[in-house]
């Protein structure tokens, strides 16, 4: 069935005190953030939390299942950018999250591949093949060797 509401456009629910409760991530305008790289990580993740400088923060690592596997606690963010280790931990996908108090909790999504390079793209090695031109064919180099391809 539908849901109608009639007569006056208001709030459905006002505080006692008539004040306007801010949404969670109205934040008096700003919009909090913060970047997590390289991403995909070998286990050696930065987090540029420079929108945070002078706010203390609470930085978690959840498992993809939502488990709480480590933390950490800066009283207040000197510095625009914090290593995280997540060294200790098998390949997956793993959620970041960055707290501080009275701002919107953000998370990021983060790929760790235990076996991962920075700099190089991650595919599955491929089974190197070799084809040898037929002698006395355009391919050949006069020197009565095959021309390897």
């Amino acid at each position: 069935s539908n849901v109608s509401v009639t007569g006056d456009k208001g709030p459905l629910a006002t505080p006692a005190n008539n004040n306007p409760i801010p949404l969670a991530d109205d934040c008096n305008g700003v919009e909090m953030d913060f970047e997590v790289y390289p991403n995909p990580t070998s286990g050696n993740l930065t987090l540029d939390l420079t929108q945070y400088i002078g706010r203390s923060v609470r930085i978690e690592t959840y498992s993809i299942e939502g488990k709480l596997l480590q933390f950490s606690e800066l009283n207040e963010v000197h510095n625009t950018l914090k290593n995280l280790d997540l060294h200790g931990f098998q390949s997956g996908l793993y959620l970041v999250k960055v707290r501080s108090a009275g701002l919107p909790d953000i998370m990021k999504r983060v790929v760790l591949l235990r076996h991962y390079q920075v700099g190089y793209r991650c595919v599955q090695p491929l089974r190197a093949t070799t084809r040898v031109a037929p002698t006395g064919g355009p391919d050949d180099d006069d020197s009565g060797n095959s021309k390897i391809l």
